[in-house]
This record gives C-alpha cells, sequence and structure tokens, in this order.
C-alpha cells in the first residue's frame, strides 16, 4: 500500500488511520465473500491518495481514468504493456470506496481461481454480480445511517423501474448486460439490490459461491449470454449457473425478486 502524506501531515498518524480504515474495508468485504483461501490470496496494491483532488489528478494522468474525483476511487487492471497488474486507487478517509475496490479485487481473484479449476479460457465474472457485491461491501462497511440511505435509494430506484416495467429491471437484461458506468445509476441500483436478494435467499457463502460458478460456466454459452443487447425486446439472457444455484427458473427468480421490491419503510431493510 503507498499512501500518500501532504506537506505539515504527521505521517504515522495517517498511516495509522489508512491502515485502519484497510482492516474495516477487508473485514467488509469478508463479511460478504467469507475468508481468503490460500489458493485466492492475490493481495491487491493500494495507492491512497490526501484528498479527492489529488485523486483526480492521479487517475487522469497515470491511469487515464476519468470521474474519479467524484467517486473517490477506481480499480483497474491491466498495464500499459498489456500486463496483468490489477490496483486500486482512493482518496483518503472513503472506508467505503476502500471495501467497494478492494470487493472487485477479490472477485476478480475468485474468477481466476474458478478458471483455473474448469477447461477453457476465463471467462470474467458479469458485471452486474460483480458490482453488486462491490455495493453490498461498501454497505457493509459504513455507519449504520448511511447504509441504510444506500439501500433505501437504490431500492426505491429499482422499486420505480419495476413498477412502471421499464426494460432495464427485467433480470433478462440485467443479466445480459456488457458492462456498467459509475454514472449509470439504474444498472448500479438493480445490482445492488438483486445481488442483496440473491445473498438473503442463498445464505452465507452464497454470493461467493456464485462468483466462482459465474466464472466457471462454459465460455461459449456466456459470449451467447454477453452477445444480447442491454435494452434487448424479447431475447432472453440464460444464465443456467444462476438458475442452478437458486434452484428455480429464471423467470420465477425474476418473479420472486420483483415482488421484493416494494415500497421501502423508514428505519427498515427489505
Amino acid at each position: 500500500m503507498i499512501v500518500g502524506v501532504a506537506a505539515g501531515e504527521d505521517e504515522d498518524v495517517v498511516v495509522e488511520r489508512v491502515v485502519e480504515d484497510a482492516h474495516a474495508a477487508e473485514l467488509a468485504v469478508q463479511e460478504i465473500l467469507g475468508p481468503r483461501t490460500p489458493a485466492e490470496d492475490d493481495p491487491l496494491p493500494f495507492i491512497v491518495q490526501p484528498d479527492r483532488r489529488l485523486l483526480r489528478r492521479f487517475a487522469e494522468g497515470w491511469d487515464g481514468v476519468r470521474g474519479a474525483g467524484r467517486s473517490g476511487g477506481y480499480y483497474v487492471e491491466g498495464g500499459r504493456d498489456g500486463e496483468r497488474r490489477a490496483h486500486a486507487v482512493v482518496a483518503r478517509g472513503e472506508v467505503g470506496v476502500m471495501a467497494h475496490e478492494l470487493a472487485h479485487g477479490r472477485v476478480a481473484n475468485l474468477g481466476r481461481h474458478a478458471a483455473e479449476l474448469a477447461p477453457g479460457d476465463p471467462v470474467p465474472v458479469p458485471p452486474w454480480l460483480d458490482e453488486g457485491i462491490a455495493e453490498q461491501a461498501r454497505m457493509a462497511v459504513l455507519p449504520e445511517r448511511r447504509a441504510r440511505q444506500v439501500f433505501d435509494t437504490a431500492h426505491s430506484l429499482a422499486a420505480a423501474l419495476v413498477k412502471v416495467n421499464d426494460p432495464r429491471a427485467r433480470l433478462a437484461n440485467l443479466l445480459a448486460r456488457r458492462s456498467l458506468h459509475p454514472t449509470d445509476r439504474s444498472g448500479y441500483s438493480l445490482s445492488l439490490d438483486f445481488v442483496g436478494w440473491l445473498g438473503r435467499r442463498l445464505g452465507p457463502g452464497g454470493l461467493r459461491r456464485l462468483a466462482l460458478r459465474s466464472a466457471r460456466a462454459a465460455p461459449s454459452a456466456r459470449r451467447d449470454d454477453r452477445s444480447r443487447e442491454p435494452s434487448g425486446g424479447n431475447g432472453a439472457a440464460r444464465a443456467d449457473w444462476l438458475a442452478d444455484e437458486l434452484r428455480m427458473p429464471q423467470r420465477s427468480a425474476e418473479r420472486a425478486w420483483h415482488a421484493s421490491l416494494r415500497p421501502v419503510r423508514r428505519g427498515s431493510r427489505n
């Protein structure tokens, strides 16, 4: 971990606080995905910038990432020479963002571990599951009141999309998403809520199993799924590994998830 220290700051104090945040973020990720196994223990390098302004300058100048000043951090995989060099960069004090990016690194490790256990080319964990897990980790480390606000906002938006029968809320279309941009509020909200529903339904270890199974899915089938347009009409993206884990057809899963999207009552999570 590389920690940026501004002029006049006490380096020991700054590092101590960053280490505390990193420990809290790691515990949050373990709450969602369980303890690391030796095969998955590939530490994610972190660069901690003193503030969002310096984070933005570093992101644009070194990694070519825009918008980091608004999000508070980012995760990248791949170097300028094409080699895998995953790392995360966050602004100091953004413990929720740190947990989010740490979860991305952990999910990537799970995907590589799964690929080693199955024949064929590695298949990335799908973006809805990757981002949904990362958002669950962010909520797990935030103070309860702030976590509730994050959940309520995402849940309410997802419920509103379902209420008006918005195509983006169809499970087939969510599963078919090729990517999720940080500014895509609907995509993040739907992913957070659906992955939260999955976690509650599958219980402890469920999301970890899903990450492993998604990466071990047959590459040919996964490519067919991901080739569909996310705004699709009648085409249904299939994820048999998900149906197998839930022990119900995909349409039944969609109905059960949508039924859980009731209006949020103050002070409670669905």
